[in-house]
């Protein structure tokens, strides 16, 4: 819970990881749920689920490796990595139905 107290009113906000913007009588306020300077992210379109897990293919020695990861927060456009990745893997953006566990990889 997130209080915004001004001479004008106050502003409650029970909020999970979302930011929003609120504005009271003339205040305005960006609320910020979730800040962290130093966290491994990927672009979430490189992310899919298969099942239960969240997946993605890193890149391995021109191969393509399935990763279970558990992933965090989110921004639209990227995503948190809290396991599964290492800070200088490589993964594969937009996998389609070609990209199988195993097959070769041409990076560009």
């Amino acid at each position: 819970m997130l209080a915004i107290e001004s001479g004008l009113g106050t502003v409650c906000l029970a909020n999970g990881q979302q930011s929003k913007r609120v504005g009271v009588a003339g205040l305005e306020s960006a609320i910020i749920s979730w800040e962290e300077t130093d966290y491994l992210h990927v672009p979430t379109i490189a992310i899919f689920r298969a099942g239960d897990h969240y997946t993605l293919f890193r890149i391995i020695d021109d191969f393509a490796q399935v990763m279970y990861i558990q992933n965090g927060n989110q921004n639209g456009t990227s995503t948190q990595v809290i396991c599964g990745l290492s800070k200088n893997d490589q993964v594969v953006l937009h996998p389609g139905d070609l990209i199988i566990d195993g097959v070769r990889i041409r990076v560009r």
